[in-house]
């Protein structure tokens, strides 16, 4: 992309349909006209949306232009992926249309960029991004936001096999029945939105498989009754880190973090708290149910 494709993108981004809240959006507004006296971070970010522009149906690609460096990336990279990914929002919402999503819901699936900058300023209390691993890759156009939850194509572990990655976003309680419509969804629209990539399996790799933390919820309550529709694959890796960011919303990788002051608020903060945080794991389950 060139230059003034790049401010004409930007001028023109709808960022209510990418799911900016209010502040954010003011904010970003700020950030795009601010580009004038910053050439060296215009022309970073003229750089960066050249090359998210080229990799827009590249779904697997491990070559990704920018990554967070496991949350260590600076601010500054944030806000520069940010812009790209806001200028190149256009053309990846074309390619979904052209494999036959309805636009409406293909500015659902690019909303979570907003969500991304929304979860940022809940943790950090200001406005920037810190997840461009996971913007990049789904701004190929791999990712469907389908009711409450999220939806992204992968490659599975068998060569020339694929998956479908479940993805929980910050949006609300997480009932059955408002799973059991993503779901459906899903089941209908990832093989007729990806046919060349045929899907084996539903997979979910998160904190929420683990079986200690479920087993010190209610039985009936919504995050124990999510849970339950997965059958553990085998192994898992600690979780602490996503423990703190996801049930606490923190960053412990960029800001001080005290662990004896984290807040017993909800049922589920309340159980990640029954024992050593540390000994939290993620693990992965295939969608049974």
């Amino acid at each position: 992309m060139k230059p003034p494709e790049v401010l004409d993108a930007l001028a023109r981004a709808d960022l209510t349909r990418l799911g900016f809240r209010d502040a954010d959006a003011a904010d970003c507004r700020a950030l795009i006209a601010s580009l004038a006296d910053a050439p060296e971070r215009f022309s970073r970010v003229v750089d960066l949306a050249g090359k998210l522009h080229a990799r827009i149906g590249d779904f697997f690609s491990e070559d990704l232009p920018v990554r967070d460096d496991g949350g260590l990336a600076s601010f500054e990279e944030g806000l520069v992926t940010l812009l790209a990914l806001v200028a190149v929002s256009a053309p990846v919402h074309e390619a979904y249309v052209a494999r036959g999503i309805a636009s409406e819901a293909a500015w659902r699936s690019l909303a979570d960029l907003g969500q991304q900058v929304h979860v940022f300023r809940e943790i950090f209390g200001f406005f920037g991004l810190c997840s461009q691993t996971w913007c990049v890759a789904n701004f190929t156009g791999r990712h469907l936001w389908l009711g409450r939850l999220q939806f992204t194509l992968e490659q599975a572990e068998a060569a020339g096999e694929y998956a479908c990655g479940i993805h929980i976003p910050e949006s609300g309680p997480l009932t059955p029945s408002l799973v059991d419509e993503s779901l459906a969804a899903a089941r209908y629209l990832v093989p007729r939105t990806y046919p060349e990539y045929p899907v084996t399996d539903f997979v979910l790799h998160s904190w929420m498989l683990d079986p200690d933390l479920m087993a010190c919820l209610e039985p009936e309550s919504n995050l124990a009754r999510f849970a339950r529709r997965f059958r553990l694959l085998g192994g898992s890796e600690p979780g602490l880190h996503d423990a703190l960011f996801f049930i606490f919303q923190k960053e412990p990788r960029l800001q001080p973090l005290d662990l004896s002051a984290l807040p017993r608020d909800s049922s589920l903060r309340r159980a990640a708290l029954s024992r050593p945080l540390e000994e939290l794991r993620v693990a992965s389950g295939r969608l049974v149910t």
